[in-house]
């Protein structure tokens, strides 16, 4: 199947070229380590200027169908806690945007209705309704948006991870789209075309969030997996998504 870590992998070809692979971190709950699991004090291992990169959404708020389950350590608690000030909502279903961020957009940008975005979540993860809100209530009373072949990407980026049993602080780099697939044709832009916007982001001194839209051909390819139009029935390789066109909004 098509998953988050081929995303990883593409992004990864970008990434070592300021960073050295320094390992993985386990984030499984403490029920798998049979105690409470390893605490921040067990990372003394970072440093500062290290990155911390996860190419699957965080489940701030999953509930219902196709959770990112929340393994409750303490190193995810701490990612968490940098990440929540950028949502008001984020699951599989919606995300929405915080007023922190939204006060960042101009009143007259033509894409403030991505604040909020509601997405399928049988088949495929096209978007069902935005808004310029940032209340999921709002939301989710809007009217549903049909008959386009659309979805919305992620990138989050935290320039350090700051608590005092760190001894080091390192970044955290969040991307991901809301599936598989989508995450993959976001990771493969922003490694090939979309690699100028990742260095750029990688190298602030300030947290960043870049929102973009994915749109594909209007043809039925895009509401069944792996979402692709006119795909060979066993491709080789993945370059024929070069040609989805990708939007920074």
């Amino acid at each position: 199947m098509i998953r988050d870590g081929e995303a990883g992998f593409y992004l990864s070809s970008v990434l070592f070229k300021h960073f050295e692979m320094g390992g993985i971190l386990p984030n499984f709950s403490p029920a798998f380590f049979g105690t409470a699991g390893p605490m921040l004090k067990d990372y003394h291992f970072f440093r500062d200027g290290d990155l911390i990169f996860s190419p699957t959404r965080l489940g701030l708020n999953d509930r219902g169908r196709k959770q990112v389950k929340a393994s409750g350590l303490p190193l995810e608690m701490l990612i968490f806690q940098y990440a929540q000030p950028f949502f008001t909502w984020l699951s599989r279903s919606e995300v929405v945007l915080s007023k922190k961020v939204t006060a960042c957009i101009p009143e007259t940008h033509p894409n403030r209705d991505f604040r909020a975005v509601q997405f399928y979540t049988k088949n495929n993860a096209t978007y069902l309704r935005k808004a310029d809100t940032d209340s999921r209530r709002e939301l989710l009373k809007g009217a549903k948006i049909l008959g386009h072949y659309r979805t919305v990407c992620y990138l989050l980026y935290i320039p350090r991870l700051k608590h005092e049993e760190l001894k080091g602080y390192p970044g955290f780099l969040n991307c991901f789209g809301l599936n598989g697939p989508a995450t993959l044709l976001w990771g493969k832009y922003l490694a090939t075309e979309g690699s100028s916007l990742l260095e750029e982001v990688i190298a602030s001194s300030s947290p960043r969030l870049v929102v973009a839209e994915l749109q594909l051909p209007d043809d039925q390819s895009w509401i069944l997996p792996p979402l692709l139009q006119e795909l060979p029935p066993m491709p080789v390789t993945i370059h024929f998504n070069l040609a989805i066109p990708t939007e920074e909004l």
